[in-house]
C-alpha cells in the first residue's frame, strides 16, 4: 500500500455509509496509522516475495509443507517492530494469503476435524504469537515513550535553567561593573563633606553641596529649589534631572514644612504627594528649626540605596545646607540665587575649606 490509500480510507470513513462499513473503514485507517507506511510496505514486500516463491515452485501449497511455515517471518517481524496491532495485521494477512495459496490436501485417514486442526493450527499460532509477543512489545514501546518524554522534559528544564543562569550572570556582571565604577565614600569623607558645606564660602557652597549629595545619597538625580521672597526658584540640579512644575514644588514644600520631616515613598500618603515629582523631598532648614530656605527633591537613586535610611541621609545634608544658608539670612532668603551646579558633582575635585 502507498500513502494514497490512507487518504482514501480517511475520506470513506466520514462518508454516509452503513455503521458496520464505517467502523471497518475507520478501523483500517487507525491500523494503517499505527503500523505506519514504511513498516506496512516492508511487510507487504516480504509477503510478496514468499507468494512469488509459492507460485514459482512446482506443486500445490508448497509453503504449507515447510515447517515452520515461512509466513512466521513477517508475522514475528511486524510484531516485534510495532507491537500487537501490526502483528495481528500481519497474522490476518498471512492467513488470507495461506488460503489463497491453498491448503495441503486432506489425507485419506483424516476426518474433517483432524484436517481442520492441521490446517488452522498455523494461523491460530500466528494470532497467539502476535498477541503475546505484541503485548510485551507494546509495554516496551510505552516505557520507551515515557523515557523520551522525561528526556524531553529534562532538556526543556535544562534549557530554562541555562537561560536563567545566563540572565543572572549578566545581572551579576552589571552589578560588579557598577560597584567597580562607583565612587567610594567612607564615613570620614562623608562627614568631611558636611563640614566643608557648612563652612563653604559664597562662591563654593553649591559645589560643596553637590559633593555632600554624592557622598550621602550616591549617584542620583536631584534638584535644589531656593526661596526668594515667597516663591521657590530652581537653583541647582544633577545631570539629566527633568524640570518639575512650580505648583508641585510649592505643594511639596508646604507639606514638608507642616510635617517637619523628609517626604519619602516609604509612606503611602507621602508617596501620593511625591507622585510624578520624585521619591524624596526635604526642606533646607538648619537644625535649630529656623526659617526654611528651600526644598531638595530627589528624583532617582540607585536601587541598592533605596532604603528607609535614605531619607535620614537626605535630612542630614539638608540640615548642613540650612546651616550654611543661615549664616547670611538675608542673602540666602532674598538675595541673588547661587550659580547652578554643574552635572555629576561626584566627579568634581573636593572643595577646599
Amino acid at each position: 500500500m502507498s500513502p494514497a490509500p490512507r487518504a482514501d480510507l480517511a475520506v470513506l470513513a466520514h462518508t454516509r455509509r452503513p455503521g458496520a462499513v464505517r467502523r471497518l473503514v475507520g478501523g483500517l485507517s487507525g491500523l494503517w496509522a499505527k503500523v505506519g507506511p514504511a513498516y506496512a510496505l516492508e511487510g507487504v514486500l516480504i509477503f510478496a516475495v514468499l507468494m512469488i516463491a509459492e507460485w514459482v515452485t512446482p506443486g500445490r501449497a508448497t509453503l504449507a509443507h515447510v515447517t515452520p511455515h515461512p509466513f512466521w517471518i513477517p508475522v514475528i517481524l511486524m510484531t516485534v517492530r510495532k507491537g500487537s496491532a501490526s502483528g495481528l495485521a500481519a497474522a490476518g494477512l498471512a492467513t488470507a494469503l495461506a488460503w489463497v495459496a491453498g491448503w495441503p490436501p486432506q489425507g485419506p485417514q483424516e476426518d474433517y476435524y483432524t484436517f481442520s486442526l492441521r490446517v488452522w493450527r498455523e494461523p491460530i499460532l500466528w494470532i497467539i504469537a502476535a498477541l503475546v509477543v505484541g503485548a510485551q512489545r507494546n509495554r516496551q514501546i510505552r516505557d520507551r515513550q515515557a523515557l523520551e518524554d522525561r528526556l524531553r522534559l529534562t532538556e526543556e528544564q535544562r534549557n530554562t535553567l541555562g537561560s536563567y543562569c545566563e540572565d543572572l550572570h549578566a545581572e551579576l556582571a552589571t552589578f560588579e561593573r557598577g560597584r567597580a565604577t562607583a565612587v567610594d565614600c567612607p564615613v570620614e569623607t562623608a562627614l568631611e563633606a558636611l563640614h566643608r558645606l557648612r563652612l563653604a564660602p559664597d562662591a563654593d557652597w553649591p559645589r560643596c553641596f553637590g559633593e555632600a549629595m554624592a557622598c550621602w545619597i550616591g549617584p542620583a538625580q536631584w534638584s535644589l529649589h531656593l526661596l526668594r521672597g515667597d516663591v521657590l526658584h530652581p537653583a541647582a540640579g544633577s545631570a539629566g534631572r527633568l524640570p518639575v512644575p512650580d505648583r508641585a514644588i510649592a505643594s511639596l514644600h508646604a507639606a514638608a514644612r507642616v510635617l517637619g520631616h523628609p517626604l519619602s515613598v516609604f509612606d503611602r500618603h507621602e508617596a501620593a504627594l511625591l507622585d510624578g515629582v520624585g521619591i524624596l523631598a526635604c526642606e533646607a532648614r538648619p537644625p535649630s528649626r529656623g526659617p526654611s530656605f528651600g526644598l531638595i527633591v530627589v528624583g532617582e537613586v540607585e536601587p541598592a540605596r533605596l532604603t528607609p535610611a535614605l531619607p535620614i541621609a537626605l535630612a542630614i545634608v539638608a540640615e548642613a545646607l540650612g546651616t550654611r544658608l543661615a549664616q547670611d539670612l538675608g542673602e540666602a532668603a532674598t538675595g541673588p540665587l547661587p550659580d547652578p551646579l554643574v552635572p555629576h558633582p561626584q566627579e568634581r575635585v573636593p572643595c577646599e575649606t
